[in-house]
């Protein structure tokens, strides 16, 4: 059978977004850790109205951001704190990072540094 592609309409995708400025010294070292982390550069980060900006700026429509870190990245970070609880077969050292790594995206997300949205829009 073969494959049809069809035009695509509405586009719906989610992403992490800064939310508020990195103040502290443990802010921006958090903040360029996880950027480094996630292969991102520092000018990749955008606000929630930036996205919807640039969405619009590309020939989109009916642009809207809706913040939901309360059911992603909270919910994920508990989880995340309890597996490194009960992994002790794990070697020192990378549960040493990885709950370094963790504290550092808790300290973003407790000063809502970061958010996590989802984005939908219409292709005209």
């Amino acid at each position: 059978m073969p494959l049809v592609a069809l035009p695509l309409t509405v586009c719906e995708l989610s992403c992490d977004v800064r939310a508020m400025p990195l103040t502290g010294p443990l802010e921006l070292v958090s903040g360029a850790t996880q950027l480094r982390a996630f292969g991102l550069w520092h000018s990749a980060v955008m606000t929630a109205n930036q996205i919807a900006g640039a969405a619009r700026a590309a020939g989109l429509v009916t642009v809207e951001v809706t913040a939901c870190g309360d059911h992603v990245i909270a919910p994920v970070l508990r989880l995340i704190g309890q597996r490194l609880q009960k992994a002790p077969s794990a070697p020192i050292g990378q549960r040493a990072a990885a709950q370094v790594l963790l504290r550092q995206v808790e300290l973003l997300w407790h000063r809502r540094i970061i958010e996590y949205v989802l984005i939908r829009a219409v292709r005209p």
